[in-house]
């Protein structure tokens, strides 16, 4: 029983990646290869940036506190793991719309528990896999290493993922808790996230400092992660100086959370994935029955659906974040971005109101809300077929969607960055313009391409929204539409005026809206009829 369950999750781990509809045998080569090539670039791109952070640390494995540099490789890997699986952890064994048809069935709760941890702890290998590898090849590299020093190197990783997917679990336990005893638990979820996501961008953009005070004061820190993390602390004494007594007891500190933690989510199973507390219990009071048109009627139902999904939304507006913070990046570089303008001449107000233009359109290429619209609908989507509203108008729901809960941000985020770099009336309206175009046509285009590939044999909706075709093609599509222009200026069209060039772009982001907008309601129309959810 257990390895049928393990199976099945693997089996939906695959699907969710390489299958798009229920009745298709796989994705096309060419997908795949694109895809390949897409998951390639991104972890060569993390593998670099943590094979050069362990680069600058080499020297310190010539010295007394060489232990230092693998308890900081156990550190970076914990973290990022945690991070990248906690909300991940609620959604896969709390959440799975499959919990319901499992617990029907005769199967014992901590199999279905324990087959759902496993594939969780695949994921925290991979995790920790892209900080661990490059630890180790520098290590190798540096001339430090011991055949001893490998080993133990490479069973602490092994076992590290237990210790991350224990915090992960009980912290996703007490998030299920927590939330199935609250009213507004979406947006108890959504400020969770929210913080979750700044305090990762804070780490980020300030990363080079804390780099840079890490290597200064190696000494006081390594002192600090000896007393607070202790298992890291054993870790980095057994590989660096061969200690077996110290990776004994990062070995016990790794594997015996795991046992109590799998006990109390198996006892808890059951009580917390079929609690309906927290659901605002509606009195009938005889009132004036409200009558809304059509249009508008589906669009509360679609601001309605994605105010439930707190991963959903977070997921699909991450270009909306950005933009909230552009302005207060704007305004706090001031110093930099002047006098850099200023070198350009005459044309610098327009130059301004150009590169806020540029920031909006990467945030509005990033909101992705209409992507996964049509693969959430899942096996609902008959339901919505059977309205008796024209298909067009459905497909023109969703999109007025994503632009309603886009525009806002992006209008004020670009006339506040305008004004704090000065920009001339010209770029700012160009800026607005585009602002505006761009959140159109992403909120076509992914609604286009999700009904070419849509995904309805998903078992949990942060699959559609994480690991869909659609939502990939739509974001990095988007992103290219940015990046064809501004190389195609940079090394062809150069010889035209900045500002002339930036409306012909306009022109054409314009006319691009039109032509999605009409393949939408006469080609989309007919696709969307052809769906079987």
């Amino acid at each position: 029983m257990l390895k049928a369950l393990i199976r099945v999750r693997f089996a939906s781990l695959f699907s969710s990646m390489f299958r798009t509809k229920k009745t298709e045998a796989g994705m096309s080569t060419g997908k795949k290869v694109l895809f390949g090539i897409l998951w390639i670039y991104v972890i060569a791109v993390l593998l670099f940036v943590f094979g050069a952070l362990f680069f600058a640390f080499v020297p310190m494995l010539a010295t007394e506190l060489n232990w230092f540099f693998f308890a900081l490789a156990g550190l970076l890997a914990f973290f990022f793991s945690f991070i990248g699986s906690i909300f991940v952890t609620q959604s896969q064994l709390f959440d799975a719309t499959d919990n319901e048809l499992l617990l029907s069935m005769p199967i014992p709760t901590y199999y279905i528990l324990l087959s759902r941890m496993l594939l969780l702890l695949i994921l925290n290998y991979v995790y920790e896999g892209l900080i661990f590898a490059p630890a180790l090849f520098v290590y190798v590299l540096s001339g430090y290493a011991t055949a001893l020093g490998i080993i133990l190197l490479i069973i602490a990783y092994l076992v590290l993922p237990l210790l991350t997917l224990s915090l992960s679990c009980l912290c996703g336990w007490l998030l299920a808790v927590i939330s199935s005893r609250l009213r507004h638990k979406n947006i108890i979820q959504v400020v969770l996230m929210l913080v979750f996501f700044l305090g990762y961008f804070y780490f980020i953009q300030n990363s080079s400092d804390y780099l840079n005070s890490l290597i200064e004061n190696g000494t006081a820190i390594a002192e600090a992660v000896e007393k607070a993390f202790p298992p890291f602390y054993f870790l980095g004494d057994a590989v660096a100086n061969g200690n077996l007594l110290s990776f004994l007891w990062y070995f016990l500190f790794c594997l015996v959370p795991i046992i109590p933690v799998y006990w109390l989510l198996s006892r808890f199973f059951i009580r917390i994935t079929t609690t309906k507390k927290g659901q605002k219990k509606i009195a009938y009071r005889r009132g004036e029955l409200r009558v809304n048109s059509p249009m508008k009627a589906l669009i509360l139902r679609e601001l309605r659906f994605f105010l439930s999904l707190p991963m959903y939304m977070m997921n699909s507006l991450v270009g909306v974040i950005f933009c909230i913070l552009i302005p207060f990046f704007l305004i706090s570089q001031q110093e930099t971005f002047l006098p850099f303008l200023s070198l350009i001449g005459p044309s610098a107000a327009d130059a301004a109101g150009i590169l806020v233009a540029v920031m909006m359109i990467f945030c509005a290429s990033t909101n992705i809300v209409t992507a996964p619209s049509i693969s959430l609908e899942g096996n609902r989507l008959w339901l919505l077929r059977s309205l008796p509203v024209p298909s067009k108008k459905i497909l023109l729901a969703k999109a007025a969607l994503h632009c309603l809960v886009c525009i806002p941000f992006l209008l004020i985020s670009t006339l506040v960055g305008c004004i704090a770099l000065g920009s001339s009336l010209l770029s700012t309206i160009l800026a607005v313009l585009f602002a505006c175009a761009m959140t159109v046509l992403i909120a076509l285009l992914g609604l286009i391409i999700n009904l070419h590939m849509p995904k309805f044999d998903w078992l949990n909706e942060t699959t559609c929204v994480k690991q869909s075709g659609s939502v990939m093609l739509t974001m990095f599509g988007g992103m290219g539409i940015l990046v064809v222009p501004v190389l195609l200026y940079v090394f062809v069209l150069n010889f035209l005026p900045l500002i002339v060039y930036a409306y012909l772009c306009l022109a054409l982001c314009v006319a691009g809206c039109v032509f999605s907008y009409f393949y939408l309601t006469h080609k989309g129309v007919v696709l969307f009829e052809r769906l079987q959810g």
